[in-house]
């Protein structure tokens, strides 16, 4: 049996819930007797079913008999610990599930390896690392967040063709608007978007997800001295804007007061705030800072074919590990990833 066409499936499944999650990782789940699928299912939204659940619930009557008898694949370890929802550990165990394969593990302290154990000491055939790569990939957001207390980093920025990003004090578009349809995409499967005051400043941006269907996700404003004014798009009504700022004022929904202004305290006021996935669009600034401290997962870098001559660029780490190159029409998408 080709278990990686089975897992592959659990994978697409998974990725449809996009940021609905929230906090929670993105699991997709499929039931296999002999060989042909009788159940599959995602977990869709923070707080609701497991994928495992909704895997189990999507066999039609006239086959529920084959449960027992068949396996089940799921793209992230099965959860052994009651939360929102009940374990489900303990659904594999009621339903007779003898063979269970899973692509990778979930770094959540109350799991990490344990659903596994927890299988394997009541009789249950585990399997594990089918598609491993793409399941860690799948699983980082969520596993970031509960390994490093922080959220997963997604930098996103666009260059001219001789490596500048804007030109001091103006506002400049370089790539396409199909680049943009996609940014706008990338928006709508995170949690929350980030900016520095010097990008509110200069270009007055929404943040929003006009160009693509899904909500908004949070609006994270950078703003060391608090001193922003309200009349900036980022401050309507259309999404919950959230300022961060030096001091030691008391939080409340709208703003956090950090004591240390860098970008591991944001991330960790950002993390306790449940914001698992950050797409960061800042300047120059922000971007080279975040590459100084080395807390970032991703770059989703975008050429244009155009050439600027002269302006201000991104200080960029010496080494990093770039995954790909595709054609975004006629921009170029990089992706790249830290060395670590």
């Amino acid at each position: 049996m080709n278990h990686e066409i089975f897992m592959r499936r659990a994978i697409e499944l998974a990725r449809r819930a996009g940021s609905d999650t929230k906090s929670n990782p993105q699991v997709g789940a499929v039931l296999v007797y002999n060989g042909r699928i009788i159940g599959e299912g995602y977990h869709m939204k923070y707080g609701e079913s497991h994928a495992e659940v909704n895997a189990v619930a999507s066999v039609s009557k006239n086959e529920r008999h084959l449960i027992s008898k068949s396996s089940i694949y799921v793209s992230l370890e099965p959860c052994c610990f009651f939360g929102k929802t009940p374990a489900c550990t303990d659904l594999i165990l009621k339903e007779g599930i003898k063979k269970v394969y899973v692509s990778y593990v979930d770094k959540t302290p109350e799991v990490s390896g344990q659903g596994l154990a927890i299988l394997r000491s009541k009789g249950v055939e585990v399997n594990e690392n089918i598609l491993e790569e793409e399941g860690e990939l799948l699983a980082m957001p969520r596993n970031v967040l509960a390994d490093e207390n922080r959220p997963y980093v997604i930098l996103k920025y666009a260059e001219s063709n001789d490596g500048f990003l804007s030109k001091e004090g103006s506002q400049i578009w370089l790539t396409s608007h199909f680049s943009k349809v996609l940014v706008h995409k990338w928006r709508s499967e995170s949690d929350a978007i980030t900016v520095g005051k010097n990008t509110i400043l200069v270009d007055n941006p929404s943040l929003d997800n006009r160009l693509f269907y899904g909500g908004n996700p949070k609006r994270i404003v950078l703003d060391r001295k608090n001193n922003l004014g309200k009349d900036y798009k980022i401050f309507d009504n259309s999404s919950h804007t959230i300022v961060l700022s030096e001091g030691s004022d008391q939080d409340t929904e709208e703003q956090n007061f950090l004591e240390t202004f860098n970008w591991s305290s944001i991330l960790k006021s950002l993390a306790e705030r449940k914001v698992k996935t950050l797409f960061v669009e800042g300047g120059a600034k922000l971007l080279s800072a975040i590459y100084e401290s080395g807390l970032w997962d991703e770059t989703r870098l975008l050429i244009s074919q155009t050439n600027l001559n002269e302006g201000i660029r991104v200080q960029k780490p010496a080494a990093w590990n770039e995954i790909q190159r595709l054609k975004v029409g006629k921009d170029m998408l990089i992706q790249i990833r830290p060395n670590r």
